[in-house]
């Protein structure tokens, strides 16, 4: 709260200008080499060390776009937004026919939407990482069960009993 100014706080002006100077740099350098990025920007964003030494590029996208261009950049966030999308049209088509359906598909949507959110001020490791693909895999499956026709799905006999083309034992 000492940081958000609707609460009463304030940031270092310090802090804010490297921000500003790192969102410059970062655009600039995408802009040198917007298809395919450069593998070597960090040699040449050296003036933005830190007294950590680190380069503190926070935003997973201004990073992916940094090193794998724009192309990159579409190929990481296409197939999340494909995801998002199809997994929309699949829940909206669900509603009148499964409403619990209907609801697991806005969760997953929900949760896709709040991690590319929070990508855009954590850096892509430790469980952000896994739950980005998670997600695009779940959603991938729950699109298909949304597609399946319903009541078309054979169940298993109950245990004990044999169906009429199994060998009956002797």
């Amino acid at each position: 709260a000492s940081v958000l100014p609707f609460m009463g706080g304030s940031v270092e002006t310090a802090d804010f200008d490297y921000r500003q100077r790192l969102v410059s740099a970062s655009w600039n350098l995408v802009m040198n080499h917007p298809f395919f990025g450069d593998q070597d920007f960090i040699s040449k964003m050296q003036n933005l060390r830190q007294g950590q030494g680190i380069i503190d590029i926070v935003n997973t996208y201004a990073g992916t776009a940094l090193e794998y261009g724009l192309v990159g950049l579409s190929l990481f966030v296409g197939f999340m937004l494909l995801a998002l999308i199809k997994g929309y049209s699949a829940m909206v088509q669900v509603r009148d026919r499964d409403n619990d359906l209907a609801r697991l598909g806005s969760c997953l949507l929900a949760c896709i939407a709040g991690t590319m959110l929070m990508l855009l001020n954590s850096g892509f490791s430790f469980g952000c990482a896994k739950m980005f693909y998670v997600l695009a895999g779940l959603t991938t499956a729950y699109i298909a069960t949304c597609r399946a026709p319903s009541g078309l799905a054979t169940e298993d006999p109950p245990l004990g009993t044999f169906s009429e083309e199994a060998p009956q034992p002797s």
